[in-house]
């Protein structure tokens, strides 16, 4: 029986462009890891042993300042790489903690042997240089954000951050709104990303879901008005 992990491989980036002798070649130096809500999968500054891939649930991404408060720069979804970063240090360190939202599943990669894969198939070295490019441009982007903007306009780009991950986003031109973010992360990690309390990020949602910008489902968020958040997270409307 085909490996599910190959099947999942060809639908992930960076590795859809790969033939099916490639996909096998890549399955047979991964493992499958359950890691729960909650826990720890790498640290800052710990040494890279592995290169992750997720399938299901959700990571957070996230950078410590010297006083020790915890800056997040990301959120992962399935078919997301993770870890990768590491890949630029020279020194292959971690550049980033990253702990699990819910309960996921996730492919391990050792950080040798998936290096040398990429050394053996530019093409798929080519794709991941492009991730990579595209990840550090957002680290930056969310480290200003929290530098420069204000409540309102965190919690817009956060929104647009994780819209923009939907496929029914991505073909836009093919649909509009409304665009549903489900499952929804729980108001407590949304409030951390955003770097505000639980109380102001209620008070705003509420406030934008009375303007018919959002609606707040229980285990949803709809966008009702992309154009409305991307002014209100200070961006040019698109």
């Amino acid at each position: 029986m085909e490996s599910i992990k190959v099947w999942f491989l060809e639908r992930s980036v960076p590795f859809h462009k790969l033939s099916r002798e490639e996909l096998q070649q890549l399955d047979s130096l991964s493992k499958m890891a359950v890691y729960r809500q909650g826990e720890q999968i790498f640290f800052e500054n710990e040494p890279a042993l592995h290169v992750y891939l997720l399938k299901k649930g959700r990571i957070k991404v996230s950078r410590y300042l010297p006083d020790g408060k915890e800056i997040v720069v990301g959120v992962i979804e399935p078919g997301m790489l993770f870890g990768e970063l590491s890949l630029v240090d020279s020194q292959h360190y971690h550049r980033e903690s990253a702990q699990a939202l819910s309960d996921s599943l996730v492919c391990i990669f050792p950080f040798r042997n998936f290096l040398n894969f990429l050394h053996e198939h530019p093409k798929v070295m080519f794709e991941v240089t492009k991730w990579l490019g595209g990840r550090l441009q957002r680290y930056q982007q969310c480290i200003s954000d929290l530098l420069f903007k204000d409540a309102p306009q965190r919690i817009a780009s956060l929104l647009l951050q994780l819209l923009e991950q939907l496929p029914e986003y991505q073909q836009r031109n093919a649909a509009g709104p409304p665009y549903e973010i489900a499952p929804f992360l729980a108001q407590k990690d949304l409030a951390t990303l955003c770097g505000v309390s639980r109380q102001t990020l209620s008070t705003i949602l509420s406030q934008w879901q009375r303007d018919d910008i959002v609606e707040v489902r229980r285990r949803g968020l709809v966008v009702k008005d992309v154009k409305a958040l991307q002014k209100l997270a200070g961006e040019r409307k698109t």
